[in-house]
């Protein structure tokens, strides 16, 4: 009898991000939200004309021990939050 493999789901509703380096400058980042995570995060913000800008932050931390502010330089991506991944060059 042979088994056909199942069909993976389209989410599985944990929020989580991961980065993977596909070369020093370059790095594939994949995401999930979760649905109620979005709601409960929106129900925060205060009331605004046009909803929030999605983006990914990174940080350049090289050599030092990061304590969430001290980072020798940062900068944002903005995604689509629902695109699920994302290609992001790094520094150069």
């Amino acid at each position: 009898m042979v088994t056909r493999p199942g069909k993976l789901p389209e989410s599985y509703g944990q929020t989580r991000v991961v980065v993977l380096p596909i070369h020093p400058y370059l790095v594939h980042v994949y995401w999930e939200i979760a649905p109620d995570c979005v709601e409960e995060n929106l129900k925060r913000l205060p009331e605004v004309d046009r909803p929030p800008q999605p983006s990914l932050r990174f940080y350049d931390v090289t050599y030092i021990d990061f304590d969430g502010t001290n980072a020798h330089s940062w900068f944002d991506v903005e995604i689509d939050l629902w695109a699920g991944n994302w290609y992001v060059e790094l520094w150069s």
